[in-house]
């Protein structure tokens, strides 16, 4: 695929602006303000359209109250999640998204040794690795990017790390981990040893595949979930940890007590409403839905796809993933993850988000139009 000269010097600001973003993607704003082109599909970050909608419905009557008043306490918040997931609410800590759970649970880390699968969600080795002994488990695309547990459990056997962190469904393959064996990996550690969990795309895959009523029994097992992401409202940032009493105690003792705004407090009180998650319930079974038909779709077109439990896909064109890339947002004001900074994996990956059923037609017709130009 050969780009314009206008599609050259968009490439060359985007890479300017990702390396003023890091490691983590550049905002729709920022892009658009960037190119002076407007983003029609944000397929970069990940969302359900359908529970947005829902969650709108709902916050509206509370609006102004909750920007009039003070927040709840931090306690009351985290009842009304234990409500919703069954769990002791005494061990659950409520973030300002997911995200600030990783970042303070992980700075209590150090001088430690810690395993990780690659590719992975990039924070944690972002983190961890200037006061951490980092042993990265290299996964393989011919095997799809899967966690083998047998070679997983003997590189623990031999490493003895003090943690292991696996991101269930994987972030950016999508890749899932059945309970089970979860459970086997968990078995294989011994009480010293901690695993850590990332969740925040398990409401993605099918059926309840959460680990957190097997973690409740156990003192050496943080489950960390975003609640921004199945309820499609990243502006929220809320997010929630199941994590053993030692650890919350930690963390509570500096921080977590109004950090929560009025807005994602009283969405809180929503979880433990029948009503609304029955009305949920509903939104996340027609993305899934959704997203089921937006894969059969992509596996129709002449790249790889992985299939995935999380509410994206992992695709390896056999042109540039760049210039794919710069093309759909120039084009089609379609954005999506290029995926050229992921350890773990080559350069030349998209990560694309399924949208609602309008949205995922119009990528895959950009798809299409673009794979099948160049294939002439």
């Amino acid at each position: 695929m050969k780009l314009s000269e206008s599609e050259e010097e968009i490439k060359n600001k985007l890479r300017i602006l990702k390396g003023e973003n890091g490691l983590h993607s550049a905002s729709v704003n920022e892009i658009e303000l960037l190119i002076k082109r407007e983003i029609t599909i944000d397929a970069c970050f990940l969302s359900n359209p359908y529970s947005q909608e829902l969650a709108y419905k709902w916050l509206e009557k509370d609006i102004k109250k909750q920007l009039k008043n003070y927040p709840p306490s931090h306690s009351f918040l985290a009842k009304k999640i234990g409500e919703w997931r069954n769990l002791d609410p005494s061990r659950i800590i409520v973030g300002n998204g997911a995200t600030e759970l990783i970042y303070h649970i992980l700075n209590t880390i150090k001088n430690k040794k810690i395993v990780i699968p690659i590719p992975s969600f990039s924070t944690y080795y972002e983190l961890l690795e200037k006061e951490n002994d980092i042993i990265y488990y290299q996964l393989e695309s011919y095997n799809e990017y899967i966690v083998e547990i047998d070679v997983i459990i003997r590189l623990i056997q031999k490493e003895m790390p003090h943690y292991v962190i696996l991101i269930n469904p994987s972030n950016p393959t999508g890749q899932l981990l059945h309970p089970e064996e979860l459970k086997t990996i968990h078995k294989s550690m011994s009480s010293t040893q901690i695993l850590i969990i990332d969740e925040s795309f398990i409401d993605f895959s099918d059926g309840d595949m959460s680990l957190e009523s097997y973690a409740a029994l156990y003192n050496n097992i943080t489950i960390i979930r975003s609640l921004s992401k199945d309820f499609g409202l990243a502006g929220l940032r809320l997010g929630y940890s199941f994590l053993p009493h030692t650890i919350k105690n930690k963390l509570s003792a500096s921080s977590f007590l109004w950090n929560i705004n009025g807005l994602a407090s009283v969405f809180c009180t929503y979880l433990s409403n029948k009503k609304f998650i029955e009305e949920y319930q509903e939104c996340k079974a027609k993305y899934i839905e959704d997203k089921q038909n937006f894969y059969r779709k992509l596996s129709a077109l002449p790249f790889k796809v992985y299939n995935s439990s999380a509410n994206f896909f992992l695709i390896k064109p056999d042109m540039s993933a760049e210039n794919l890339f710069v093309r759909l947002i120039h084009k089609h004001g379609i954005y999506t993850r290029l995926l050229n900074d992921k350890i773990g994996l080559d350069a030349n990956y998209l990560r694309v988000a399924s949208k609602d059923s309008i949205e995922n037609q119009k990528i895959f017709n950009a798809l299409k139009s673009e794979l099948l130009q160049t294939a002439k």
